[in-house]
């Protein structure tokens, strides 16, 4: 889970720094989108981020994920793969179809060559 939280840090540091140079201001904390279907899994994650400075928003299916993302513009999405109705492959699939570039970390068991290649 440390790595993941480090990987959470770049990716959040690269979605919101661009590639001029970065003005000095008071920022509001990145906000990341907790999706998973698994109260559990969300409660665990949302444990591991606490201490942090991020904030903090989570949904237990992929409707209320889009819903969410299109109200607060989060900076990071952690999105579980495989959920009842809209799983976290058809979340991306919207999110790339309306043009939005906001980094996803997907949270998954698969394995299989093909589900990670999606």
């Amino acid at each position: 889970m440390l790595r993941a939280i480090e990987t959470l840090d770049y990716a959040i540091g690269a979605a919101t720094q661009t590639q001029e140079s970065v003005t000095l201001q008071a920022q509001e904390p990145a906000t990341i989108l907790i999706v998973d279907d698994d109260p559990i899994s969300r409660l665990i994650t949302r444990h591991t981020l606490m201490h942090t400075d991020y904030k903090l928003l989570e949904a237990a299916n992929g409707e209320e994920a889009l819903k969410l993302y299109r109200e607060y513009a989060p900076d990071l999405l952690l999105l579980d793969a495989l959920m009842p109705g809209m799983d976290g492959f058809e979340v991306c699939a919207q999110l790339r179809a309306q043009n939005y570039s906001t980094p996803v970390l997907m949270i998954t068991r698969l394995e299989d060559e093909a589900s990670v290649e999606r």
